[in-house]
């Protein structure tokens, strides 16, 4: 008997977030059910640094993203532009 994935909004994609350097990161995100938090502490394993903020293009402006919202909820998806303000605790 095969197990049965449920559905989500979509399935595993790679959300792609560029720092205040110009470097880009490409987060595994399991769904967009995730929380903007989830997203900062991949960058913050991903990178070694902390996340100041994290935003999104929408439209001309960048709007910053609220950490207790979902991905879906904050309208990020696999082909938003997002930027991460990264700092070094060191």
């Amino acid at each position: 008997m095969s197990a049965h994935r449920p559905l989500t909004p979509t399935s595993s994609y790679y959300l792609k977030v560029k720092d205040q350097n110009g470097a880009e990161y490409f987060l595994p995100i399991a769904d967009e059910t995730k929380t903007v938090a989830y997203a900062k502490e991949l960058i913050r394993k991903l990178t070694r640094m902390y996340v100041q903020k994290l935003e999104v293009k929408d439209g001309e402006e960048w709007r910053e993203l609220d950490d207790q919202k979902t991905l879906v909820e904050e309208g990020v998806g696999e082909n938003s532009d997002v930027l991460a303000e990264l700092f070094s605790t060191g």
